[in-house]
Formats: structure tokens, sequence, C-alpha cells
């Protein structure tokens, strides 16, 4: 897949079928696209091209934390490991972008190679006031001979499967459907940073997990999980909440035991995936009854994701 940055720095001598769109968390709807576009484009001999956009339109637009399912570079390592993208355009979006009509964002996208078609999701909508439709693209496309195809939702059971349904699950703690509608179990990426080395003191050494705040976070507890770190996994049990027994300080923390490694991660990069909600946060009345709970909590990380099988997504 290759990566190609801004609207206007980009020219595709060969023919593309493209889709457009965030496609936030790469999730089973999103797949059936992609698939469609690599059915398509092979159909015409052509290569397939994903337009997205960097930062995400709601981030630039509401300018509020946007509760991302991915970030723009986990986004990437999932859509690599598609196999199914050949090029990945990204556009800067901006206020300036976002006044763009449907027809000059068409245009856009149309005037630097030459595409056979395009391939748009059944909610998919773009320009200015989200004024560009499948009905308006199609037309569009009789005109300047492009093949339009629209992919229905895909649903399971009598739920369609989105972004936003799947949001939803996760901040509701539901973690097992989540998995099965984005088709993987869902992970946080981030940077091991300087805690309080408390852990440590009683023999369950942490790494305070760094991340960017539009990272949409499972609600507080204990989870049962598995830690990605330079191409090994290790069961791991994951603390998203204040530490009541030991801290006052009224941060949120998200904290990552890996069970059975040694060494120093500060400063390194982690993938870490849930599994499964063990218990609520609670505070202790000392130190002993804390490490009993943590040694019980590790019991049962490792009887739950002893026989999982989870994407790293290369990291």
């Amino acid at each position: 897949m290759k990566i190609i940055k801004g609207e206007s720095n980009w020219e595709i001598s060969e023919s593309l079928c493209i889709t457009i769109g965030t496609m936030d968390g790469v999730h089973l709807g999103h797949i059936a696209i992609l698939k469609t576009l690599r059915d398509k484009a092979s159909a015409t001999n052509s290569k397939t091209a994903l337009i997205t956009f960097k930062p995400h339109p709601r981030k630039v637009l509401k300018n509020d934390n946007v509760e991302l399912l991915t970030l723009f570079d986990e986004k990437v390592d999932i859509l690599k490991f598609t196999e199914l993208i050949d090029y990945l355009i990204i556009f800067e979006f901006t206020r300036e972008f976002a006044s763009l009509d449907a027809e000059d964002f068409i245009k856009l996208v149309t005037t630097k190679a030459p595409v056979k078609c395009i391939i748009l999701g059944y909610d998919n909508h773009f320009g200015k006031n989200r004024s560009g439709n499948f009905d308006w693209l199609k037309q569009y496309g009789e005109t300047h001979k492009i093949d339009i195809f629209k992919v229905e939702a895909v649903t399971s059971g009598n739920e369609k499967i989105s972004s936003s349904v799947i949001r939803n699950l996760i901040k509701n703690g539901n973690l097992k459907k989540a998995a099965k509608f984005l088709g993987y179990n869902y992970f946080i990426t981030g940077t091991v940073g300087k805690g309080k080395n408390i852990g440590k003191t009683i023999g369950f050494p942490t790494a305070n997990l760094e991340f960017d705040k539009d990272k949409l976070l499972p609600p507080s507890g204990i989870y049962a999980g598995i830690a990605c770190y330079k191409g090994h996994t290790y069961p791991a049990a994951i603390n998203i909440g204040y530490n009541p027994t030991v801290s006052s300080d009224k941060v949120l923390k998200t904290e990552v035991h890996l069970i059975g490694f040694n060494g120093d991660l500060y400063g390194e990069k982690l993938r870490v995936i849930f599994i499964e909600k063990i218990r609520d946060e609670k505070k202790y009345d000392s130190l002993d009854e804390l490490k009993s709970a943590i040694s019980a909590d590790i019991k049962k990380v490792k009887r739950l994701v002893s026989e999982v099988k989870v994407n790293c997504f290369g990291l």
C-alpha cells in the first residue's frame, strides 16, 4: 500500500477504482466496501485507492473530543493488513477544504488519475453540508463515464454494523460484541510513560500507557488482555482507573502489567488488546489486600487469554 499525502501532491497514471471515507475502526462494514472495491478494480484492470482525511472531519467541524475507534496510525496499520488497498491518499481536512461543494470535491478526486469507478457505502455523503451522495454521484458518473457502485449495510442479526454502533458498545463495556462487529479485538496503542512505580514496589510492575486523548476508552475497570511489543505477545492485566488504594489525584490512568515480561518499557510503544472485563476498580484497605486482588486478577487473565488468538497488526 503506497501512502500519498496531500490533495494537490499526487498524480497517478494507472487507472483507479476509488472509495472515499474516514473508515474509523475499519470494521466489517468497511471491509465489505474494500472487498467490493478490489473486485471492481480487478474487473477493469485498475488499482484500488482509498481517499481519506486527516484529522477526522468531526475534529475540525466540532472542535471537540471525537472518541475515535482508531487513531490515524492504527487505521493505516489495519488497512495495510487487509491488502485490499494499493493507494491510500490522505487529504488534509480543514475548514477551507470542508467548504468544497460535492462537484468541486469529486473533480478534485477524479482529475489526478484516470478513475474507472467509485464505490460508496450506503450512507456515504461528501462535500459541503454533506450534499453529495450516491444518487448525485450516479448522475455525475453517467456524464463523465465513471461507473458508480453502492455497497449496502452489513448487518449482524437485525443490527447494522457501523462505527457509531461500535462506539456505543465499547462505551458500555460490551467488548465481545464490539469485537464481533469490528472483526478483531478492540485495542489501544500508546507510549509507556513515567509512573509512580508503585506497582513495582509491590511486585507487579505496570506500564503507564500514554496515548492520544481522542482515542475511545472502555469504562473504568480491570481487563484481561494481550499486549503486543516488538513482535511478541504477552498476557496482560489492564487497569483503567484512578488507583484509589494508592492515589488520590483523580487522574484517569491506563496501566498494563505484562505477565511474563522482564525489562524496562519506558519510552517504548505498546499495543494493548482488550479481551474481557474482569471486575470494577475498588479501593482496598491495605496494600496486602491489593496484592491479593492483583494476584487473583493475573490468574483470571492467564485463563481467559490462554487460547485467544489476536492480531497485533504489525506491531
